[in-house]
């Protein structure tokens, strides 16, 4: 695995001719598997139904297989309010590896939850100033 780095989770967007999302995709760092968690709808991005409820579930459950302690997960947004089963198991990462995460800036209870744990260090990148 090193030449894929850290274990994890990555959602990347894909865009369609227009340049507006038209999907998200989550895929487990390592290569081992992907699914589509969102599509625009009605000129929004909405959740696939009860695809994080079953194979977002099995990656986290791939990451928390691997060795090591570290993992990343990039990143925990909207979507992720839709799965109750998912958030329990983004939240299993939490306990059991140090994590690297990037969370959406939104204020949204699983969002706030994570940023509420005492083990969490927050960084909120548009407070950062640079010289």
């Amino acid at each position: 695995m090193a030449d894929r780095g850290l274990p994890g989770l990555r959602s990347t967007v894909e865009r369609g001719e227009d340049g507006f999302p038209f999907q998200v995709i989550l895929e487990e760092r390592a290569g081992q598997g992907r699914c589509v968690i969102g599509h625009r709808e009605r000129g929004k991005m909405e959740p696939v139904p009860g695809v994080l409820d079953t194979r977002g579930v099995e990656l986290v459950r791939q990451v928390l297989e691997t060795t090591g302690e570290w993992a990343v997960v990039d990143e925990i947004g909207f979507l992720e309010e839709s799965s109750s089963a998912y958030q329990a198991a983004l939240w299993k990462i939490f306990e059991q590896k140090r994590v690297l995460a990037a969370l959406r800036k939104a204020d949204l209870p699983f969002l706030n939850r994570l940023r509420g744990r005492k083990d969490c260090f927050v960084l909120d990148l548009d407070e950062v100033r640079g010289p």
